[in-house]
């Protein structure tokens, strides 16, 4: 604990140390998609949601979703992409108007590429009804053409994605069972890589001189040291050449924290490559407001440490931040929240309304605040904040406002979240 003087003392030299680095020294601009570090949402449902009749707020009064998320240090979003969906949603023509809205907004742009008509996941990796009767060898043109055709359209919006993800969830491969790996399809590996260097070289082929996008495969063992090295190991055997490795965490399937922790300071060394938790959540309750089951009800799913309470909501995501920005060399860039918007609506109900960022009325909740501009800098504005929030009254990350300084996650502002905040204003 660091008594009242030492904390008036603290404010006045961040003061300082904000006046004289403000202009050159400052990481990131909070409302860029080119900060160094990723703060993301997937904001996949959104549009489908605004239709059904759900509505954002912030401070009691209605907001854009994204506008709230932005305010809160988001700086990227993610859009998943379907081929030939039958709801409507997540198609070509949908997605790149939500890619369009995020865009025009300044934010960053990942597109999470399914290479399905409906949810691919390690248990289900259906081709696209329009490829399921191709060779081995038209599904592989098939999937560059229709990269290349995606990436185009996109970019010919205005839109063109900072950041694609090639597959979602491709633990067992994709396209299945062309693509598929793992057990009696272990032999299909260079099928599979042949399909991802397919993708990636659909990426590459609609890029214009000069243009640029990070390629991502994507797994779901966020925990599981083992299962990723074999992924990883395998497709770069085989060719495969991408720039961020990215990896779902939800502690009731994919383990706990201290596994992520060690499965990312082995990565990070093992590969070299940049990491993104692409998907994460966690619950703010037990409770459910709609008819719909949801994912996460019991306690037993639960992290030890982490209640299904706002706080611990909070908590969690504070711990999983500073987990990933510590991976070693650097190598942890950012995470992305998933489906922080779904809230259940008169026309839609919703399985994560208890995960959400959002309590059931659509209000959003104080563990929101744990984002903001935590990993972007922090400028001259910040300085009243900085002041009331290490000075008091209201000193704690009780309050809303002051969460983002509780960089140690301790629930004090402390002299380690001094260091942490000069270190935001001064650089690495």
């Amino acid at each position: 604990m660091v008594y009242p003087d030492s904390k008036i003392i603290m404010s006045f030299a961040l003061g300082a140390v904000l006046a004289s680095n403000v202009a050159e020294n400052v990481r990131g601009d909070e409302n860029s998609g080119s900060t160094a570090f990723v703060l993301g949402v997937d904001a996949s449902f959104l549009q489908r949601i605004e239709d059904s009749g759900g509505v954002y707020f912030s401070d009691g009064l209605p907001a854009d979703a994204l506008a709230i998320f932005q305010s809160h240090g988001v700086n990227y979003v993610r859009l998943r992409l379907w081929h030939t969906p039958g709801s409507g949603y997540n198609n070509l023509n949908q997605t790149m108007l939500m890619a369009q809205r995020v865009k025009s907004r300044g934010m960053g742009l990942v597109l999470d590429l399914h290479y399905s008509d409906t949810w691919a996941d390690p248990s289900h990796q259906v081709k696209p009804a329009a490829w399921a009767s191709l060779s081995f060898n038209e599904l592989i043109t098939a999937v560059h053409d229709y990269t290349q055709n995606v990436v185009t359209a996109l970019k010919n919006k205005g839109a063109l994605p900072d950041i694609i993800q090639i597959g979602n969830e491709t633990t067992y491969g994709c396209l299945w069972d062309d693509g598929r790996v793992g057990g009696s399809f272990e032999g299909n590996w260079s099928q599979f890589a042949a399909l991802l260097n397919a993708a990636i070289a659909g990426v590459n082929d609609s890029l214009d001189a000069g243009q640029s996008v990070r390629i991502m495969p994507h797994i779901d063992r966020g925990g599981d040291n083992a299962t990723c090295r074999w992924f990883f190991d395998n497709i770069l055997a085989r060719g495969v050449t991408f720039d961020i490795i990215g990896l779902s965490f939800y502690p009731w399937w994919h383990g706990t924290l201290t596994e992520l922790q060690q499965n990312l300071d082995d990565l990070a060394v093992r590969y070299e490559k940049e990491i993104i938790v692409v998907e994460t959540a966690y619950p703010w309750t037990l409770d459910w407001f709609d008819g719909t089951n949801n994912i996460v009800g019991l306690s037993s799913q639960l992290h030890v440490g982490f209640p299904a309470t706002v706080e611990g909501q909070r908590d969690f995501l504070c711990t999983l931040t500073n987990i990933v920005r510590d991976a070693p060399q650097d190598k942890g860039i950012g995470l992305m929240y998933w489906a922080p918007d779904w809230i259940s609506t008169a026309g839609m109900g919703s399985a994560w309304e208890n995960l959400a960022l959002f309590d059931f009325g659509g209000h959003a909740l104080d563990s929101m605040h744990v984002l903001s501009k935590r990993f972007t800098g922090f400028d001259l504005g910040d300085f009243a904040a900085l002041q009331r929030c290490f000075t008091g009254p209201g000193g704690s990350p009780s309050e809303p406002a002051c969460i983002r300084f509780d960089f140690d996650c301790d629930n004090d502002l402390d002299i380690e979240d001094y260091a942490e905040i000069a270190a935001a204003l001064t650089g690495p």
